[in-house]
């Protein structure tokens, strides 16, 4: 009956390794600014966001403001991401980095927000409720990752399954990224 399973803000900086975070009454992990990795982990079934992550502006701690621990930056591996509002959302102005990770059953499974700098590389992004990707952010990047069925969004524009292709050419995705199911 936690509101987080893990919340890290300011300045902090965390790993954690072979973690379980689930049915949490907001986000499975929030990471407002500072740097952090999660790794071997399993976040599922919290009622908002899997896995959240934002900047957190930090004067009250006598930094600059344009202090490198308050953009946020996240490395997430080997993860499996289950259920929920989002899987990842990437907010304005953070830096995320996602590899092998599995993101399947969120109503949005990645967003990344205008500004953010998402990078997605050899992930399963599947069987969301609405859409696998959200990409609104010049800065996010793509590749080699399984989709399926295929449903994404990426500047304003949404591609149905059978315009994949067009969201490749769009996005300029072409290392190795594939819409098929999951086997």
């Amino acid at each position: 009956d936690n509101h987080y399973g893990i919340q890290d803000i300011n300045l902090s900086r965390s790993h954690y390794v072979g973690v379980l975070v689930e049915r949490n009454a907001a986000h499975g992990v929030h990471f407002t600014g500072g740097a952090h990795s999660l790794v071997d982990a399993v976040v599922r079934h919290n009622a908002l966001d899997q896995v959240r992550v934002e900047v957190q502006p930090t004067p009250h701690l006598d930094v600059a403001p344009d202090h490198p621990l308050s953009a946020g930056s996240v490395y997430l591996y080997n993860t499996l991401i289950l259920g929920g509002r989002t899987g990842i959302l990437a907010g304005p102005g953070t830096r995320v980095g996602v590899r092998a990770c599995h993101v399947a059953g969120a109503q949005t499974g990645v967003e990344a927000q205008a500004g953010a700098a998402l990078h997605v590389t050899g992930c399963a992004l599947v069987d969301a409720g609405t859409l696998e990707v959200r990409q609104d952010s010049a800065l996010s990047r793509f590749d080699g990752n399984l989709y399926w069925p295929g449903r994404v969004a990426a500047a304003g524009v949404t591609y149905a399954p059978e315009q994949f292709a067009a969201y490749q050419a769009a996005v300029d995705e072409k290392v190795n990224a594939h819409r098929d199911r999951v086997r």
